[in-house]
């Protein structure tokens, strides 16, 4: 052959196909088609001959044809090698036959251009399995839905693909790091504003076809602890995620955050009885009625009263975390502001605005002026306003809420 590429090689969905042909079981189905459709790179023997012209490059054109084989029926089907050695049992090595890597999307667009293919048979001198074309582009369509819902959970509408490596999570990894060395309110408090309000996760998940309904679906994989409790397993970055992964185990990648999870547990059928971060490192496990309650402190709106006016007041969904930083700054450097807290406002009319209810013992015009001159340098979503914590309006607000800043001392 012209060109032999060794490197393309598909072990597992041979040992697949081989355990489909001994039991024909929906399972094992699922298991081939789920490496045809999102893992295999076949061999595809073709011809390609020089057309003469050349492009805006200079290079010459050139035609690829590929080779097809046909059954007794007269039907002619596009081959597709899992291997070097079932290609050989088909090209002969010096035939002068090109080989191209062909995957299961790149035939799907051959087979919608050639309309006197029948379908698509994979080592057809092997332990093969064919597929007609209507199958083929009926499982591509699907393929294509669950893909545009994988998106659409990534929150990354049309895109496939998971550069991984740009999920990093460095502030949740350190504070949990911090919970595990000193196990105080505080630290905890602060891993749980984080993973609640600012983390993006990676869960490993599988798609394929579902048993018996010709429909492809995404699982969430499942790990169950020593215990027997089923935990969905999220991780904070791609090596923690390779601490847990076996040796040859490519799940795909989703990348969710904490409403996604809230949402997936939010039903007490569901056997996943909570999320582990990071299971094989630093970990940090919460149970479905932990995550409950703190999807219901993010979500949930607890109404107070000002007067006569009926106003909303939440937990911020996104942190002005610069602004929060350099207004704790202040407050250190002054002295005579004690405790600060980060509500979220919502008056009728529904406008909305960020509230720092302020503690202090200084003259009142002045640090609230001062702490509005400085988180007003930085760009927040909401317009912040500074009020002082002695009205009961702003002491209901802050009831059972963690401060951000506390003058220590």
């Amino acid at each position: 052959m012209a060109n032999e590429p060794k490197v393309v090689e598909n072990p597992d969905l041979v040992a697949a196909l081989k355990e489909l042909h001994e039991n024909k079981t929906p399972e094992n189905q699922n298991k081939v088609l789920t490496l045809i459709l999102h893992k295999a790179t076949f061999l595809a023997p073709a011809k390609v001959q020089s057309e003469g012209e050349v492009d805006e490059q200079g290079r010459k054109k050139s035609m690829v044809q590929f080779m097809l084989i046909t059954n007794k029926e007269g039907q002619n089907y596009m081959p597709a090698f899992t291997d070097v050695e079932e290609l050989r049992k088909y090209v002969k090595e010096d035939s002068g036959t090109q080989i191209l890597p062909v995957t299961f999307d790149q035939y799907v667009t051959m087979l919608q251009r050639e309309g006197k293919v029948a379908g698509l048979v994979i080592n057809p001198m092997g332990i093969s399995m064919t597929m007609e074309k209507e199958r083929v582009l009926k499982l591509a369509e699907q393929k294509k839905i669950v893909m545009e819902k994988i998106a659409t959970a990534q929150g990354v509408p049309g895109m496939k693909v998971i550069d991984q490596d740009k999920i990093h999570n460095e502030k949740l990894v350190q504070a949990i790091k911090e919970l595990h060395e000193n196990k105080n309110l505080q630290k905890q408090q602060e891993v749980l504003d984080t993973l609640i309000h600012e983390a993006k996760l990676l869960a490993p998940v599988q798609t394929g076809e579902a048993a018996g309904e010709g429909k492809q679906n995404v699982r969430f994989r499942v790990i169950v602890t020593n215990e027997g409790k089923h935990l969905l397993p999220a991780f904070t970055d791609v090596n923690e995620l390779k601490k847990f992964l076996k040796e040859g185990d490519e799940p795909q990648i989703l990348v969710v955050d904490f409403d996604h999870y809230a949402r997936m547990l939010d039903n007490d059928q569901a056997q996943p009885e909570g999320v582990v971060v990071n299971p094989a490192g630093l970990s940090l496990t919460l149970n479905r009625d932990m995550i409950r309650a703190l999807s219901m402190r993010k979500q949930g709106l607890l109404q107070r009263e000002e007067g006569d006016t009926a106003m909303m007041v939440a937990d911020p969904l996104l942190v002005p975390v610069e602004a929060l930083k350099a207004v704790s700054e202040l407050a250190a450097q002054r002295g005579d502001i004690t405790t600060m807290w980060l509500r979220q406002l919502v008056r009728p009319d529904g406008v909305q605005r960020y509230m720092l209810v302020v503690d202090h013992t200084g003259e009142q015009a002045e640090v609230l002026a001062a702490i509005q001159e400085t988180a007003g340098k930085f760009e927040t979503k909401l317009p912040l306003d500074a009020i002082p914590f002695h009205s009961e309006f702003a002491k209901s607000s802050v009831e059972d809420v963690e401060p951000f800043y506390t003058k220590e001392g």
